[in-house]
């Protein structure tokens, strides 16, 4: 837990740091329940991110791990800013050990609990991260899964979170292939960032394949 854990809180306290100063924040640590920095939603700022900083420090890294009743509890907390679009960052490895832990369970969980309000990003803290669970959580919240390994400057990932849940994207992203592709992979896109790129394979049933492809999906919603 603990080298993991001290850089999911550096990236918090820099990601606070660099927001619009007209967003309004607050950060959850939760293994099977969670604590809320104090103070509601808050400004963000250099002040705020120090209060980051000493609020995570404080917090002992145990216990078990329950991802979607995080989101859960995110989107509830999100729903005092009536009006504004909510942005979820799950910044750590995403394994559940409580809870829904198929990641068809954590995707429909996640869809649930932010619906159509926002979105959710995933950061992928270590080479070692459970990506099936946080690449249906984003799924679920129609965002992207980032990842933050050993070697990646705190504010390099930073960036990259600020651009994924300011910018736009496109959600249940579909592709129609010319007739004689079959055997698509993969079956289920994950949501593609403005700018990003998206790898589909194919198995062609005769040696010449020609028609034209169709990228299908929700932008904004």
């Amino acid at each position: 837990f603990g080298e993991r854990f001290k850089r999911a809180a550096d990236l918090s306290a820099r990601a606070v740091r660099e927001l619009d100063r007209l967003d309004r924040f607050t950060v959850l640590a939760c293994d099977t329940t969670c604590q809320s920095l104090t103070g509601g939603l808050r400004t963000p700022g250099h002040q705020a991110a120090k209060d980051v900083a000493s609020f995570l420090a404080g917090i002992q890294a145990d216990g078990g791990s329950d991802p979607s009743a995080s989101i859960r509890t995110a989107a509830a907390m999100a729903s005092q800013s009536e009006g504004r679009a909510l942005r979820i960052v799950y910044i750590g490895d995403g394994t559940p050990t409580v809870g829904a832990i198929v990641p068809g369970m954590v995707q429909q969980a996640t869809r649930d609990a932010v619906g159509n309000r926002g979105t959710v990003t995933s950061v992928a803290i270590g080479a070692d991260a459970d990506l099936d669970t946080l690449s249906a959580m984003s799924r679920g919240g129609k965002g992207v899964v980032l990842p933050y390994v050993p070697g990646q400057k705190v504010a390099e990932v930073a960036y990259r979170i600020l651009g994924a849940t300011y910018g736009g994207g496109l959600s249940d992203a579909r592709v129609e292939l010319p007739e004689g592709l079959v055997q698509i992979a993969p079956t289920q896109l994950d949501t593609i960032v403005t700018g990003g790129e998206a790898m589909v394979v194919a198995r062609m049933t005769r040696p010449d394949v020609s028609g034209t492809v169709v990228l299908k999906g929700s932008v904004g919603g």
